[in-house]
């Protein structure tokens, strides 16, 4: 049990030490640093140290009766305040952070999926980060979800029905695309057909932060490309398709 809440403790922001000796506190009540830090395993110079880590945190309090003095844990309500102190540093460095990020070049990723349970995990992070009103171009073969995952399929259109985009579907001539032209209307999409004879293996699904690029037959594959330079050429070469298909 003291293990579990120290480490509980811990999570709520405490360091290791800092968790031992707020417990040991509230273990003991009010008491003096020597009984304190025999019960929380610490050193007496750094069991005095953290306790006036713990006052400054809100988290203990001295108590002077005559010429005795006592330490006593505060309300561990007290926890919420450090906790939430906690977010609100993190909130303020987080800008820079991400500044130094971009500038490391780590925000180009390329990921590698495979199975169609990766392809789902595509698909609801790519929902999850969209925004009213983002493109959405693809380029489609004749095999898509409703043919590998019908109920995946019909999850997608209710959740396209009630999000609105600037959609544009570029397909081989297949029932697949007949079917995403019969629902234009309803989802609030434009769809155009590639020239007879175009044959794709592979889907590429364009957004304003992604590019997708899927196999749907078995074994099902995708890349996906988070790299903006590279997501604005694929933009880039998807209007100059768009504008010359009919």
């Amino acid at each position: 049990m003291k293990h579990h809440m120290i480490e509980q403790l811990m999570q709520s922001g405490l360091s290791h030490k800092e968790a031992l000796v707020y417990h040991a506190s509230l273990v003991l009540g009010p008491s003096t640093i020597l009984r304190i830090s025999r019960e929380a395993g610490t050193q007496r110079p750094t069991t005095y140290a953290i306790i006036e880590q713990l006052i400054r945190r809100g988290l203990m309090r001295r108590e002077e009766i005559g010429l005795k003095k006592r330490f006593v844990a505060e309300n561990p309500e007290n926890l919420r305040r450090v906790m939430e102190q906690k977010m609100q540093n993190v909130s303020q460095i987080i800008p820079d952070l991400t500044t130094l990020f971009k500038k490391s070049g780590r925000e180009h990723t390329v990921r590698v999926y495979e199975g169609l349970s990766a392809l789902r995990t595509i698909s609801a992070e790519i929902a999850r980060t969209t925004h009213i009103g983002d493109i959405r171009y693809f380029i489609g073969g004749s095999v898509g979800w409703k043919e590998v995952d019908p109920q995946w399929h019909e999850q997608y259109l209710k959740w396209r029905s009630r999000t609105r985009l600037d959609a544009k579907l570029l397909f081989q001539d297949s029932e697949r695309a007949k079917l995403h032209q019969s629902l234009s209307r309803t989802i609030g999409q434009q769809v155009r057909i590639l020239p007879p004879g175009t044959l794709l293996q592979s889907d590429i699904l364009i957004t304003p932060r992604h590019v997708v690029i899927a196999r749907m037959t078995h074994p099902q594959t995708a890349i996906m490309i988070e790299d903006q330079d590279i997501v604005d050429t694929y933009i880039t070469l998807f209007n100059l398709l768009w504008n010359t298909t009919i």
